[in-house]
């Protein structure tokens, strides 16, 4: 939520960055729930079934959260190639 808000709100000052927001953007949502995933179940009030369902329902989600962080790497990469004439 604060990389949605900080993109919506220095989307004027930092004009033509948008793959590098959406790269760090779901590269850094998709780490950050993979890490996370290492508390699922460390409750005592959570059981072995509601560990397995949630792992079941996140994983797609983290897979195609890093994906997308990927291609927009890739697309990043590919844009200033073009554009810039360099990888930076």
């Amino acid at each position: 939520i604060w990389s949605a808000f900080f993109v919506f709100f220095a989307r004027q000052h930092l004009a033509g960055v948008g793959f590098l927001f959406a790269s760090l953007f779901f590269l850094a949502g998709g780490c950050a729930s993979y890490l996370a995933m290492n508390f699922t179940g460390s409750s005592t009030f959570i059981s072995q079934r509601g560990v397995e369902r949630e792992v079941r329902k996140s994983i797609p989600l983290i897979l195609i959260s890093s994906v997308a962080g990927m291609l927009a790497s890739a697309a990043l990469l590919v844009r200033n190639l073009i554009v810039a004439g360099g990888i930076l």
